[in-house]
């Protein structure tokens, strides 16, 4: 557990460093390529969501839609193979949808010797027209197993208590865990350069995020109050800090505030305080066993 440790060790790291072009975080790379697409790793908690109205461009780009309150966007070329349309965006946004890094069985074995940490992922059989497993058995996007999909296939945005994105077990149970979800078991490792969420920080940061969003709402009222701005100029600016901060409560779900703040996974740990999940909200950032 040496490089997530490491990384749970440095705390979370509020990214707000970004491309003002087009919203996103990566230092190199590029979605869909293959390569690490690294996050940044410095910034101030306290500084509202600068980068969000370049990510909502994005994101209706991509989707050709529009906010549509706590649903978030409303997709109409999505369907509910998708999971969560929404993280996908982002994903691809932040060019996190890129291919993972697949290797051998000995050479994943050398780079979790080398400080990856080793994960693993249990996933049930498709559905075919006979059942379970059976002939013409495919994933939405023609694959035969999920593992594959995850290896080479679309991005798929899974959901979950602890965040939207893609789970994997960690620690001295992991294989056991995996095998309670599905016969398809995938063997991988998170990169220890990985921008990491702990999770027992993340509703302190998104707190603070909010703090410093009612404080940017109180000056509003304030300068209104005061006659510095009209009633028609207070209406705007507070319609303008709710859009560009959290659109249609966007950010309501753990795994799309961390993803659209560049963080690569989020950890939880059990009740000894051990990792034991990750959700994986960057493709890239880990290697998997062919």
């Amino acid at each position: 557990m040496r490089g997530l440790g490491d990384a749970i060790a440095r705390g979370a790291r509020f990214n707000p460093n970004h491309d003002p072009s087009n919203g996103e975080f990566t230092e190199a790379g590029a979605g869909g390529s293959g390569g690490y697409v690294k996050g940044s790793s410095s910034g101030d908690p306290t500084e509202p969501l600068a980068h969000m109205p370049q990510v909502v461009e994005k994101l209706k780009e991509i989707g050709g839609g529009k906010i549509t309150g706590s649903a978030g966007f409303n997709y109409s070329n999505r369907t509910e193979t998708q999971g969560d349309p929404a993280l996908a965006d982002i994903a691809h946004a932040q060019g996190f949808d890129g291919k993972p890094t697949v290797v051998s069985e000995e050479e994943l074995q050398g780079l979790i010797n080398d400080g990856w940490t080793e994960a693993y992922r249990g996933m049930r059989l498709p559905a075919g027209p006979s059942g379970v497993g059976g002939d013409g058995a495919t994933t939405p996007d023609g694959h035969d197993t999920y593992s594959d999909q995850f290896r080479y296939g679309d991005y798929y945005a899974g959901t979950g208590l602890g965040g939207n994105g893609t789970y994997v077990a960690l620690g001295d149970g992991a294989t056991k865990t995996a095998d309670l979800f599905g016969a398809d078991v995938m063997h991988l490792a998170i990169n220890p350069d990985a921008n990491v969420l702990p999770g027992d920080q993340l509703f302190a940061l998104k707190d603070e995020e909010q703090e410093a969003l009612s404080a940017e709402r109180l000056q509003i009222f304030d300068d209104a109050r005061a006659g510095v701005l009209t009633n028609e100029q207070a209406s705007a600016a507070t319609s303008a800090l709710e859009t560009d901060s959290d659109p249609g409560n966007l950010m309501s779900d753990a795994g799309r505030w961390a993803a659209a703040h560049g963080y690569d996974a989020i950890v939880w740990k059990d009740n000894f305080g051990d990792p034991s999940m990750a959700v994986v909200l960057n493709r890239t950032a880990v290697a998997v066993a062919k």
